[in-house]
């Protein structure tokens, strides 16, 4: 048993992980990022003005863990911060081509509606500005933190859900099944559609939102912010990596059990309800997992 003392309460931070604004405010990077940002904004206004909707769009929920996104993008940044903060600034006008090339993808996009190429066209507009504006050690720097905002767009050709969704559906549904069985329910799937499963008083149907997919993107999306704030050799970066699959399955599955649960004892319309806000209760208990696993495999800060 370990016990705080007063002195390590009130020790000051380290230097490198103190939040000074007046020092940001004053490095030389701040004014063009400050420029990138409000660039960004204005330019990408029209993609961007329609990420809430995606977000909290109930019919898929997808993109449930994209307001966290952001935040957790200056997260990364702000790791790397005592790293990179010496690095020069220096204009890289040799940029403005990948930038150009990202402001067409941005158009053809636009006009043909593909939200994925909307996606693509965001985040090399983002890295192309940064490679301009800050140079090209800076560009290096960011290109993972630059890179992760994907996670917060749609940028998954729907062709590729279809596909996907419905072995997905079968395996949650499976997965569903085996967790309400031990714990003393008595389910029954349907010998013509493995994904509808029926209990005493609910009928559950693994939808295409229900697949599994959502919570894959979700745990893809925190292994990759664990992985990049971490720090940790290759061999553990790469169990991070191969236990993804198997902990969306398994929470999406719990997640499935959870919602047969709860219309079991309370209704259909109670297990609907539920199934409406299970998902964020899914994306805890990802979070908590993948961290738990950085932390098993020797994370430290």
């Amino acid at each position: 048993m370990t016990t705080t003392t007063a002195d390590e309460i009130l020790r000051p931070e380290p230097e490198e992980l103190r939040f000074d604004y007046k020092k940001i405010m004053a490095h030389p990077a701040f004014y063009p990022v400050v420029i990138l940002i409000a660039g960004l904004m204005i330019g990408f206004w029209h993609f961007l003005k329609g990420l809430p909707q995606i977000w909290t769009d109930k019919t898929t929920e997808y993109y449930s863990h994209g307001p966290l996104v952001p935040f957790m993008t200056a997260f990364i940044i702000w790791k790397a911060w005592p790293r990179i903060r010496e690095y020069p600034v220096k204009r890289c006008w040799p940029a403005i081509i990948p930038l150009l090339f990202a402001l067409f993808l941005y158009s053809a996009g636009v006009g043909v509606e593909w939200a994925p190429l909307l996606s693509v066209a965001f985040v090399l507009a983002a890295f192309s500005a940064a490679w301009i504006l800050l140079g090209s050690k800076w560009a290096g720097a960011l290109v993972v933190p630059i890179g992760y905002l994907i996670f917060m767009t749609p940028f998954i050709p729907e062709s590729w859900i279809d596909r996907g969704t419905n072995i997905l559906q079968q395996y949650s549904a499976r997965i569903a099944v085996a967790m309400l069985d031990l714990t003393g329910f008595d389910p029954l799937p349907d010998i013509n559609d493995p994904t509808t499963v029926y209990l005493g008083n609910f009928v559950m149907n693994v939808g295409v939102a229900c697949s599994g997919l959502k919570t894959i993107i979700a745990v893809i999306a925190f292994t990759v912010f664990f992985v990049s704030i971490a720090r940790l050799n290759f061999w553990a970066n790469m169990i991070m990596f191969v236990s993804m699959l198997p902990i969306a399955l398994f929470i999406n599955g719990l997640r499935i059990a959870m919602i047969g649960v709860v219309g079991d004892y309370y209704g259909s319309d109670a297990g609907m309800k539920f199934h409406d806000y299970s998902g964020y209760i899914a994306l805890v208990i990802c979070f908590v997992i993948i961290f738990k696993i950085a932390r098993w495999l020797g994370w430290k800060d």
